[in-house]
């Protein structure tokens, strides 16, 4: 299940707006994922991935357009919820 809603996360983040927040999070049945934002070296096409802490740790990142492991993170606005007001 978990898988499955990843793969969800995954395609509803292709869709995002370059104006919309790209450092969002998404919690869906206790999985929190994050957005984040990358440059193709190879073929210099933007692009965006959903994923986890722990996926994000792994380093395994690759250009969905050419496959290219030669990708760049790059620095995007972010947005966060708290319980509290401030």
């Amino acid at each position: 299940m978990a898988r499955n809603l990843l793969d969800v996360a995954r395609r509803e983040a292709h869709r995002l707006d370059e104006e919309q927040c790209l450092m969002s999070e998404l919690t869906m049945e206790g999985l929190t994922m994050a957005t984040y934002e990358f440059m193709c070296q190879k073929c210099e096409k933007p692009f965006t991935l959903v994923m986890s802490i722990s996926e994000y740790e792994k380093k395994n990142f690759r250009c969905p357009e050419c496959k290219s492991k030669r990708v760049k993170q790059q620095i995007s606005h972010f947005q966060t919820k708290t319980s509290k007001k401030s």
